[in-house]
């Protein structure tokens, strides 16, 4: 958009300013630091470059240009909603062919799926930053954990006894972003998806395991069997789906970023600039205040004087 503050590379080839970010904190904030290279293909003239994290400033849009990519749905802002109150009269049905017949749902469950691998890319990066290693046997060593749960716990252990109280705080708090991810993903993987004629572009969802208790259940009466499972469904229009996608890609950018964080060692002044601009980051600062929430102290009720009996009193 023209006028839009970004961060991004200018195109050594076509010289055409690459949208590549809306600018962090108003531009005051680097978007990236580090040794590391940023492969990056300009949508103008098509040309892969790889750019030094130095060269993502942030600059004033001077022209719009859009990218020749799919239309996108704008998130709902909320995850899947029990069907009882978003399609109180449908009568979903299950089966694979309710999500094949509706593409924007699929489609969107395809995209959260295959960028989940965004998400372990970052969290196995992470774990190296904390070991201060990237050689051959730790990233064997990693990659031979199938766990997301035993992975977390190796992290977390791990920073626990390397890092100061502040910056174990922010990877506890990337990790809490990245569960809720986890949720969403998982329930995707492994959910029943259904449908009806009632819901031409949303997709009825069931877990696996109510799916199967189900299917083992004995009920009084067909109503009685139909309404356990209405109590057990939901629903999820396409835009709770991108909603889903939105955490996805938050979740590997904030472990992503926690990491590049953590291995910046000789410039403090850089360092403090990307913990400031972690710190405040949406999600991250949201999980910080739960776990910060958790560590203080319940307050003490107030003693309670004991009544004295009537022959003490004077």
């Amino acid at each position: 958009m023209v006028g839009g503050l970004y961060h991004g590379p200018k195109c050594r080839h076509c010289g055409f300013q690459i949208h590549l970010s809306p600018a962090v904190s108003g531009g005051h904030s680097p978007l990236m630091s580090g040794p590391g290279r940023l492969k990056v293909q300009c949508p103008k003239c098509l040309k892969v470059d790889l750019f030094a994290t130095s060269e993502v400033k942030p600059f004033m849009a001077g022209e719009s240009w859009t990218a020749p990519t799919s239309p996108r749905l704008q998130p709902s802002g909320h995850s899947k909603m029990p069907l009882n109150e978003a399609y109180p009269d449908a009568q979903p049905l299950f089966g694979p062919g309710f999500l094949e017949d509706r593409p924007e749902a699929a489609a969107m469950v395809g995209r959260c799926l295959g960028a989940w691998s965004e998400v372990d890319s970052a969290v196995a990066s992470l774990f190296f930053s904390l070991l201060g290693s990237h050689r051959s046997p730790a990233v064997a060593a990693f990659s031979a954990i199938r766990s997301n749960r035993i992975q977390t716990e190796a992290i977390t252990t791990t920073a626990k006894a390397s890092l100061n109280e502040q910056d174990y705080e922010l990877v506890m708090a990337a990790l809490r972003v990245k569960d809720r991810a986890e949720k969403e993903r998982n329930d995707l993987a492994h959910g029943h998806f259904g449908g009806c004629y009632d819901m031409p572009r949303a997709v009825a969802w069931m877990n696996v395991d109510d799916r199967i208790a189900h299917q083992f259940k004995e009920f009084a009466s067909p109503e009685a069997s139909m309404a356990w499972q209405r109590e057990r469904m939901f629903v999820y229009e396409p835009e709770d789906l991108a909603t889903a996608y939105e955490l996805i890609l938050e979740a590997a950018m904030c472990v992503g970023q926690v990491s590049a964080y953590l291995a910046i060692n000789d410039r403090p002044q850089a360092r403090a600039q990307r913990y400031q601009s972690l710190s405040t980051r949406p999600h991250i600062l949201e999980a910080l205040n739960q776990i910060r929430g958790q560590q203080r102290p319940s307050p003490k009720p107030p003693k309670q004087r004991r009544a004295k009996r009537p022959d003490q009193r004077r």
